[in-house]
């Protein structure tokens, strides 16, 4: 068996291709290739050669001839701007059947998403030509020679001749080209193991996916459905790259065909950075971090984006060194998240070494240092199963990590309620020792308490009702007994507030007894004094509310306020009080006299907490006016005049 193998630029195989882009050519228009082995022991290839086309041959006929005076060159790596622009690659060997051929020899192309392919023989003696079939994605399933993903070429040679083998091949998606001439028994058995070993593939991850679906269904934990949606990129893009999705799943969408590689590579390095995200809980670090992890989901998305609309060869290359640029930073957070302690991290970096590993084996085996074989051949795809389950696995422990977090603050917790509870009962025996002590205490503290309330009370009462006598005394007039000057300023002040408040009229009337300086000078200080209590008798009984007040404002003057009082009834109650007083007759040392005073009115509504003041010098003005008219007489007062 014979193997060739070549390699244009770096494609994003997943994101643990930083190992082959570092030892493969990151140039958007080189490939190389090399010699793995050769098992077939009755035959002889010699002189391998290679060529490059600018287009793709449609002859059939005389193709072979024509390019066989091409310039052909020995194999050795290359550089073309051809490579990926639409045109071919061609190889050519001579191989010669050393005795008759029992089992049939086949050209296997192991690469799944070639897009054009086909061979001639030429007998180097006879000249007679022999042309395949054209294959690839962009042909029928059903004109292979065999059923299966790889393209399968007879080769039809006689025994001791000597033939010219033209093989072209177009794709521009070329990742690399294992080519095989090999028995048809052995292309069998190879191709069995192939769909064992996809079918393995495949299967593991569809078990992962479905598996974790149903986990993220029953918890809700959104790290189990970003784990899935990775898990499902990766699996379109291993069905991309095996060519199982162009054959089996969407064989008549060309977009997909020649961009699915791409596409879905991009979109698995997207769905990874975000599930790096979510399952190390980047946000909980912040700084830098979370800054870089937001800046390569930014870039990632932009090229998923691009893809779909537009794609060129540097669109490749600039995915190309995403991926390495990304797998270091998170080989680079993942280690320094592990220093910190971050078990989860440990694990995630445990991950990615078995992914290196089959990622270096993928890389030797197609630079020729390791045999060509099933191992060797899906090293990449174990690894990333591998990676896979120990993230499931990682995502387990996450949960069963929180669990023993919580069953460890639950444990701590009913430590600490224990604690609580012995300290508890504790103090309450310590409380109820002290309380029956207290209560000895108080019971006789309570006893000298009541004594000595009983006494403060009793000198309560006696200090009130000195304090109210002392009060009535302060605000009465001794001679009158009625209230005196200080008692009505105290009481104007706060009815007219009041008044003011409650936009009700405040009315006030001020009484002067006539001609009193001459019933002094006539008959005495003591006559005169009779009077004055006489009179004040007959002012309150003409009052009978208890907000209604009477008091002597000085000399012979008295004084009635009377709340809420419109000026019409304040002047029928002055006028009632004049009529009483008229009518006195006051009796004393044998002198009988009759006495009668003049009244002045005024009320309204008060507008200011000090209108007070006006009130007082209108009723003054009114009684004056009342003087001046003749004596026993009633004049109203108005606010407008005093102004």
């Amino acid at each position: 068996m014979m193997v060739i193998m070549f390699n244009p630029l770096i494609s994003a195989l997943n994101r643990f291709l930083i190992l082959a882009g570092i030892l493969c050519f990151i140039s958007p228009a080189a490939f190389a290739v090399t010699v793995i082995s050769n098992d077939i022991n009755d035959s002889d290839i010699k002189d391998i050669q290679f060529w490059i086309s600018d287009v793709a041959s449609t002859d059939t006929e005389s193709l072979p001839r024509k390019i066989a005076q091409k310039n052909w060159q020995p194999l050795r790596h290359i550089e073309s701007s051809e490579v990926g622009k639409g045109g071919s690659v061609w190889f050519k060997f001579e191989i010669k059947a050393s005795e008759a051929l029992i089992d049939p020899w086949v050209l296997t192309l192991r690469l799944a998403i070639t897009q054009r392919a086909r061979i001639f023989t030429v007998n180097q003696s006879t000249k007679a030509l022999w042309g395949s079939k054209v294959l690839g994605l962009h042909y029928p399933f059903e004109d292979r020679y065999e059923q299966s993903r790889h393209l399968v070429f007879p080769i039809d040679i006689e025994p001791r001749q000597i033939y010219d083998v033209y093989l072209e091949i177009q794709t521009t998606n070329v990742i690399f080209v294992p080519m095989m001439v090999s028995k048809q028994s052995d292309f069998k058995k190879h191709n069995t193991q192939d769909l064992i070993t996809m079918g393995l593939v495949v299967g593991s991850l569809l078990v992962m996916l479905f598996y974790n679906l149903g986990v993220f269904s029953i918890l809700r934990d959104p790290t189990y459905f970003y784990y899935c949606v990775y898990v499902f990129s990766a699996l379109l893009y291993i069905l991309c790259i095996t060519g199982i999705a162009q054959i089996y799943i969407w064989e008549d969408n060309l977009f997909l065909i020649n961009e699915g590689v791409y596409l879905f590579a991009s979109l698995t390095f997207l769905t990874a950075t975000i599930f790096f995200r979510k399952f190390l809980n980047l946000k909980s670090y912040g700084g830098w971090i979370i800054w870089v992890n937001t800046s390569i989901l930014a870039v990632w998305a932009s090229i998923v984006f691009s893809f779909i609309f537009y794609n060129t060869i540097y669109l490749v290359s600039i995915m190309g060194l995403m991926s390495i640029i990304t797998t270091l930073i998170g080989i680079y957070m993942s280690v320094y998240l592990a220093l910190k302690r971050d078990r989860i991290a440990v694990i995630y970096l445990f991950s990615w070494f078995f992914l290196m590993i089959g990622t270096i084996t993928f890389i030797l085996m197609s630079r020729g240092v390791l045999e060509y074989n099933l191992f060797t051949t899906y090293s990449q795809m174990i690894g990333m199963v591998i990676e896979l389950v120990l993230l499931s696995y990682a995502l387990a422990y996450r949960i069963n990590l929180g669990r023993e977090q919580t069953a460890a603050a639950q444990e701590e917790a009913l430590v600490l309620a224990k604690r609580v509870s012995t300290e508890r009962r504790r103090r309450i025996v310590a409380q109820e020792e002290t309380l029956s002590l207290q209560r000895n205490i108080n019971e006789k503290l309570e006893q000298q308490v009541e004594l000595r309330t009983k006494q403060y009370e009793e000198a309560m009462d006696q200090l009130e009702i000195a304090n109210a006598d002392l009060t009535k005394l302060s605000l009465t007039d001794q001679l009158s007994q009625v209230f005196n000057r200080r008692g009505f300023d105290e009481a104007i002040e706060s009815e007219c507030r009041r008044a003011r408040r409650e936009q009700q009229n405040l009315a006030m009337i001020i009484v002067d007894i006539d001609n009193f300086k001459t019933i002094n000078d006539s008959y005495g200080h003591t006559v005169g004094d009779t009077c004055i209590k006489e009179i004040a008798k007959a002012l309150k009984s003409v009052v009978n509310r208890s907000v209604d007040m009477v008091a002597r404002y000085g000399g012979e003057e008295f004084v009635f306020l009377l709340p809420n009082t419109s000026v019409e009834d304040a002047q029928l109650v002055a006028e009632k009080a004049r009529k009483i007083v008229e009518a006195l007759e006051i009796h004393d040392e044998g002198h009988t006299l009759n006495i009668t005073a003049s009244f002045g009115v005024a009320a309204w509504v008060p507008e200011t907490d000090v209108d007070f003041q006006l009130l007082i010098k209108a009723s003054d003005a009114a009684l004056y006016q009342a003087k001046e008219a003749g004596r026993n007489r009633v004049h109203l007062g108005s606010r407008d005049a005093v102004v």
